[in-house]
């Protein structure tokens, strides 16, 4: 994130037919202040997908590998912002890809992208509303894990959601520090596997 000047990049490479990774080229924002970028990727279904949460209101820069060559698509933005609602504060801050699904974090929420469309949002519920929600992110399938940090006085916790037949998300479970006095020990860092 801090490359180019501040303003960030990723960097792309392949492995060639003689076992060798060789570069295909560099994933940059045009912008006039640093933009973040490269601070969250990943990589699915052919496509990657690089955060840049300082890039105006944040944004997901995409792109793919064809013939050896890097091909940019559209960044993905959240797009306006309904009444009564806020902006997503550093959308794209946090992203997790699996299939055709990315989960994209900002403002204390995650977007869930399909095929690069809005679906749904996913928010905290209860007393865990916090802004960290969406610190990290795993997605495996319909198994859904959001990390908070700064949930819980700061004990931190990791909330799991299900995907329904709906396209919606529901909260399956929550894995929460027993000592709340150390401060964030869970949440920082969340992954999905098999089970």
């Amino acid at each position: 994130p801090e490359a180019n000047d501040g303003h960030g990049a990723a960097y792309v490479y392949a492995y060639d037919d003689v076992n060798k990774w060789q570069s295909i080229g560099t994933i940059t924002a045009e912008s006039d202040r640093p933009a973040g970028v490269g601070r969250s990727v990943a990589v699915s279904g052919g496509t990657i997908y690089v955060g840049a949460a300082s890039l105006g209101s944040g944004a997901v820069l995409r792109a793919m590998v064809h013939d050896g060559m890097l091909h940019t698509m559209a960044p993905i933005t959240e797009g306006p912002v309904a009444e009564g609602t806020r902006a997503a504060y550093r959308f794209g801050g946090t992203i997790a890809a699996d299939g055709a699904r990315l989960l994209v974090s900002g403002g204390g929420r995650v977007f869930v992208y399909e095929d690069g469309t809005l679906a749904t949002t996913i928010e905290s519920t209860g007393e865990r509303n916090q802004v960290s929600f969406g610190t990290s992110l795993a997605l495996r399938g319909d198994l859904v894990a959001v990390g908070s940090p700064g949930a819980e006085d700061e004990a931190g916790t990791a909330t799991a959601f299900v995907g329904g037949a709906d396209g919606t998300f529901t909260e399956s479970g929550l894995l929460a520090a027993e000592l709340t006095y150390l401060a964030a020990v869970t949440g920082a860092d969340v992954r999905c596997e098999e089970g």
